[in-house]
């Protein structure tokens, strides 16, 4: 959030001069640039991160302006993050070869997402848009595959009830009529007797 409320000064400790050298610390009035880190420059130009920046400065700007207490306290945190992004300046100096690694392994990370997701290089609305059809057309998909289960169990249990001697639900027939078993002992086998 400090990095939103200062970019005056964070310009000014990353100004270029036209050949893309950095300026030196006794050309400005603040430290030098030690670098400036492509893949950080990339990713800020990402439609979604653009908008995201926007949103987050447009909330900032009406925290910071809807109380004296948070304007006050939002004034230290930028200033205490100005400070300290001087006092690493020579540390940041140090390390500006692996620092460079890094940026350009990152720089081909993003070169990788962005070849194959190129939806990140789209506007947001036209991504919510994206994801709106496909939602539906799944939804649409799964509706079609339970209503052919559907359809296909029904088909299923109506042969099965023809098997077992039922009738469909769906004809209009009387049902069959299965024998009773007679009461007499003549009709079948005779059972034992008990003694």
């Amino acid at each position: 959030m400090g990095e939103l409320a200062v970019p005056e000064r964070i310009l000014k400790w990353q100004l270029e001069v036209p050949q893309g050298q950095i300026v030196e610390e006794s050309q400005t009035a603040g430290p030098r640039s030690p670098i400036l880190m492509k893949s950080v420059e990339r990713v800020s130009k990402l439609p979604v991160v653009e908008e995201t920046v926007k949103i987050a400065m447009n909330v900032y700007g009406k925290l910071k302006g809807a109380n004296c207490i948070f304007n006050w306290s939002l004034k230290k945190v930028e200033y205490t993050a100005a400070k300290a992004a001087e006092s690493t300046a020579p540390l940041v100096l140090r390390l500006q070869r692996q620092i460079e690694i890094v940026d350009g392994l990152l720089c081909i990370g993003l070169d990788y997402v962005e070849w194959n997701i190129p939806a990140v290089k789209l506007p947001p609305s036209q991504m919510y848009e994206n994801a709106k059809q496909c939602v539906s057309k799944c939804a649409q998909r799964c509706g079609n595959c339970s209503n052919a289960v559907m359809d296909c169990t029904a088909s299923k249990l109506q042969k099965l009830r023809r098997i077992c001697g039922g009738s469909e639900p769906t004809k209009k027939s009387e049902p069959e009529h299965i024998p009773e078993p007679e009461a007499s002992s003549s009709a079948g086998p005779s059972q034992p007797s008990a003694s």
